[in-house]
């Protein structure tokens, strides 16, 4: 049997709390007595999934892991990796869209807790370089914008336009197919392959852009 305990995030001082301090405590005590739902101070409870990453950390829920999607092999020249998030939802645990449970082994064996949703949202967002611009792939325009704010060290956006696309049935375009029109390029998750790069499309993006020649920069936002 699972071992059952919990993890919280303090939203006000940014503090992620053991179990151990949750029961310690008589503030964090007070989540408990609310189901462990979430409020203004505190995130809601994080469950401990009873599995551990390869170098034997425990994994919660809203933990960030990273794992191999493409392993080295003759025809690949280097293994490429990924980041999900750990949710629960269906009486399961979830790593991205795939019951965890299914996976047991690989996991443990290959995956590794690099972070969490609270403290480091930004391993989330997909970034690459096109076109001499760094592009980062978030939710929504609202995410885009507050990554832009806090990772770009820029307060407030003065000019930026907003772009939508729709790519139909078309999923896979290379770098080179792509159109010169900024408004007409469509959010991609890059995809290293051996011999060119092979990139995924995703089906609405939302563009903001920095007019900075010396630092170009464009935001990205897209469904996923």
């Amino acid at each position: 049997m699972n071992e059952i305990k919990y993890r919280i995030y303090g939203k006000e001082n940014r503090i992620m709390y053991s179990w151990e301090e949750i029961l310690n405590f008589d503030s964090l005590k007070d989540t408990l007595k609310n189901g462990g739902k979430e409020d203004q101070y505190y995130s809601p409870l994080l469950p401990y999934t009873g599995i551990k990453d390869k170098n034997g950390k425990e994994i919660y829920v809203g933990d960030i892991l990273k794992g191999p999607t493409l392993y080295e092999t003759p025809e690949n020249t280097a293994t490429t990796y990924s980041h999900w998030k750990v949710t629960y939802g269906n009486c399961s645990f979830y790593l991205g869209d795939s019951p965890i449970d299914e996976d047991i082994d690989w996991v443990s064996e290959e995956c590794e807790v690099v972070g969490n949703v609270y403290e480091n949202p930004e391993l989330l967002m997909k970034v690459f370089k096109m076109n001499d611009y760094d592009w980062v792939a978030a939710k929504n325009e609202e995410e885009a914008k507050n990554f832009y704010e806090e990772f770009i060290d820029r307060e407030e956006i003065e000019e930026y336009f907003v772009g939508e696309v729709s790519l139909k049935d078309k999923m896979h375009i290379s770098i080179d197919e792509l159109p010169d029109e900024e408004q007409r390029v469509a959010t991609i998750e890059p995809v290293i392959h051996r011999g060119g790069e092979t990139c995924v499309l995703r089906s609405f993006e939302w563009v903001i852009k920095r007019d900075n020649i010396t630092n170009p920069c464009i935001i990205a936002s897209t469904e996923y």
